[in-house]
């Protein structure tokens, strides 16, 4: 008869976790903005390029071949400084929870508030080199470092737990 599997830890993420998990889970809406916005700026200068300004004293093409080289590069600065302060001010506001993970699922107990998740509930689960993320909805997660597992053997634990009991 199998022996159930059960783990305990405690987890505090820092906002270099926060920042790992939000880039992570983002990227790609921030890469398919940057193509967005690439495409209607090429579309632009493209428009410009072969246009002849009506007054060659005041010749706007290179402002906007400028502009769509430096307008990217913005949005990718804006979205990490989004990114940094949304970061900061999660690890502000964490506190130390345990969690334990079964064959039944994930519990979590704070200070605040205590959850048990079954597997089945999720939708997605996603191991990461640093993380496991466990997604309620496709855009709400959270995610645990692996740091917090004291070995190799308890990652392997929580992994036989997912792959035994959570169905796709």
């Amino acid at each position: 008869m199998d022996l159930e599997q059960r783990i305990s830890i405690q987890v505090l993420n820092e906002e270099a976790d926060f920042y790992r998990l939000l880039w992570r889970t983002r990227r790609r809406a921030l890469i398919v903005t940057i193509l967005l916005i690439c495409l209607v700026l090429g579309s632009f200068s493209f428009y410009a390029s072969l246009s002849t300004p009506a007054d060659p004293e005041y010749d706007l093409r290179l402002a906007l071949y400028i502009t769509s080289m430096f307008v990217p590069l913005f949005v990718v600065f804006v979205v990490y400084v989004a990114l940094k302060t949304h970061a900061k001010k999660a690890a502000v506001e964490a506190e130390i929870v345990t969690m334990t993970f079964d064959d039944e699922g994930v519990e979590i107990n704070g200070p605040r508030a205590s959850s048990k998740t079954r597997w089945a509930a999720y939708k997605r689960i996603v191991e990461t080199q640093d993380d496991f993320i466990f997604y309620i909805q496709s855009n709400i997660f959270y995610g645990v470092p692996k740091r917090f597992f004291d070995d190799s053997g308890q990652i392997e634990i929580v992994r036989s737990l997912i792959s035994k009991n959570f169905r796709k």
